[in-house]
């Protein structure tokens, strides 16, 4: 196969689209009920018509399913834990689908998985032509990109234009000719929107500003425009859209990182609506399980963790809005949102300064996310927290404010001594890497989900100021997105099936640690588990210890459309 690469070149780029006259809606579509859901957008429909793969839970962990239209039959897929995003071979014989890291394709009848794409971060979508190339998209590659489904080197399809506005390109979408795709591309008003491009050509065009990716089928382009289902007709040898839209459903919900609840295997189209499995919310917890009620709105998540202030009166979240990442506090006693930000960049990852005065998080505000500060409520703009430009995503503070722990895409975790201006890449001893890490009050230990030996355990290094060593694993059965109490003498874990595990520390001498028997609390209904590395911890434990506040991701019964 032959394809051009080089920079993307963009062309009629315009701003909001005009308004549109709206045909009458479109008669009822089919209702198809699905297996309850935390995660409305991944699903797709098989080349035929006649299968669909969707995402619910089993085992106490998110699973790809696959259901029957014919027969109404639902099963979930063995080994296929932590699925996001599934898309259909042409002949239906596999599904491909992103988990821990990897882009794989599984045998729908045998079961077999194979890994087509390995060392994968924060992937957003993929699609499959009938010659055997795989497009997909994945955040931390700024490109769309392209594999064959028989594995081998991965090519740039398209690359983000360095020094432009646009911060991903995402949800790729194989036209039935299996040359021209869709694709959506997240950006300032002026730029986002869904795009038209070819496989044998560079250019690309942009045809409709849209809050999330499109799809098409039967000659016409399905988009959201402010919760509505829209369709208009594509004219491939021209790129235009016809002048009328038809109205096909309201509330359609959209998810992190501007996929909605819609699909299409070229003919067909299916989707879903109302925000049901696809909203969370803050509650808090007791440490038996017991909830204690929510705090704020329901809100559509980033995969930034929530920081408590160091008070306890207040939690930094990472939410979505119009498709695009942004910070918020929430005060705990009344629930109201403060924005931190205030900038149309794409923001994550927020923590809290070890005064409680100011956020930290990262923002695509440059060719690359970097890490800015900002007083909620203040006047002032963000400022940069490192004069040098380059990605860096923060983790936490010691209490002293001393010591700043961040990462980058690699390695996981880098200290910053603020006094001295020292940067030290902390890659413990038989870890590849450590995951989600945290600093402990005093700034002398970290805490991490790291894989020494295949699967992810919890482990301590330190101490940072002498020779700092690996702890034998402190979790026994896998688990992953640490956090202290305040006083260092408590560590919280997450099992795999989101089971929060809390186990007692004791320091004989201060440079050694003894850990008691992991206790288990509860299991959190949290959207995913900490052996997804595209999603940071989803709970913040308070400073006493005594409550934890859960980004709840409860299932819900979501219909599936098809028109």
């Amino acid at each position: 196969m032959k394809i051009s690469l080089g920079a993307l070149l963009f062309a009629a780029l315009i701003s909001a689209s005009p308004a549109i006259p709206a045909a009458a809606p479109a008669s009822d579509p089919r209702r198809i009920d699905a297996p309850p859901t935390n995660d409305v957008a991944s699903m797709a429909l098989s080349a035929d018509g006649r299968q669909l793969a969707l995402v619910s839970r089993h085992q106490g962990r998110n699973h790809l399913w696959v259901k029957s239209l014919a027969t109404g039959e639902a099963r979930p897929l063995a080994n296929t834990e932590e699925a996001v995003f599934p898309f259909w071979s042409p002949d239906g014989k596999e599904i491909g689908f992103f988990a821990r890291n990897e882009m794989r394709a599984i045998n729908v009848a045998s079961g077999r998985i194979r890994t087509l794409v390995t060392g994968l971060g924060w992937p957003a979508g993929g699609s499959w032509s009938d010659d055997g190339t795989i497009v997909y998209a994945s955040h931390g590659q700024y490109a769309l990109l392209w594999v064959n489904d028989s594995g081998g080197k991965v090519r740039a399809l398209t690359q983000v234009p360095t020094g432009s506005d646009v911060y991903a390109y995402v949800h790729p979408h194989f036209l039935p000719d299996g040359i021209h795709f869709l694709f959506y591309v997240q950006a300032e008003t002026n730029q986002r929107g869904i795009y038209l491009g070819r496989l044998d050509d560079t250019l690309t065009h942009r045809l409709v500003e849209s809050e999330a990716a499109g799809v098409f089928a039967d000659g016409r382009l399905y988009y959201l425009q402010d919760g509505i289902l829209l369709s208009r007709e594509l004219d491939l040898a021209t790129r235009q859209l016809s002048s009328e839209a038809a109205i096909i459903d309201r509330g359609v919900p959209v998810g992190g990182r501007s996929v909605a609840a819609l699909a299409s295997n070229g003919r067909q189209v299916i989707w879903r609506r109302g925000s049901q499995g696809s909203q969370r919310q803050l509650a808090w917890y007791d440490r038996a399980g017991r909830r204690l009620g929510a705090v704020g709105e329901p809100f559509i998540a980033g995969t930034g963790a929530p920081s408590l202030s160091p008070d306890g009166a207040r939690v930094v979240i990472n939410y979505l809005a119009e498709g695009l990442g942004e910070v918020g506090v929430i005060d705990l006693d009344g629930g109201a949102l403060t924005p931190v930000s205030l900038h149309p960049a794409n923001d994550s990852y927020p923590v809290w300064s070890a005064d409680g005065r100011s956020v930290l998080f990262s923002s695509k505000r440059t060719v690359t996310y970097e890490m800015y500060s900002r007083e909620p409520g203040s006047l002032a703009e963000a400022r940069k927290v490192f004069d040098t430009r380059g990605l860096r995503h923060p983790l936490g503070m010691s209490a002293d404010g001393r010591y700043l722990l961040f990462r980058r895409n690699t390695p996981d975790a880098v200290l910053l001594d603020t006094q001295t201006g020292t940067e030290t890449v902390l890659v413990p001893p038989g870890a590849a890497s450590a995951q989600w890490a945290q600093i402990s009050a005093d700034g002398r230990w970290i805490a991490y989900g790291g894989r020494h030996s295949g699967s992810m355990q919890v482990h301590l290094y330190g101490p940072l100021d002498g020779n700092g060593r690996s702890s034998e694993p402190i979790s026994q059965t896998g688990g992953g997105w640490v956090r202290w109490r305040a006083d260092g003498r408590e560590l919280f874990y997450a099992e795999p099936d989101g089971t929060i595990v809390s186990v007692a520390l004791q320091w004989p001498d201060g440079n050694s640690v003894v850990a008691g028997e992991p206790q288990r609390l509860f299991t959190a209904p949290m959207f995913s588990g900490p052996e997804d590395r595209n999603f940071a911890q989803q709970y913040a434990v308070s400073p006493d210890g005594q409550r934890l506040i859960v980004i709840e991701a409860s299932e819900a019964y979501s219909p599936v459309y098809l028109r």
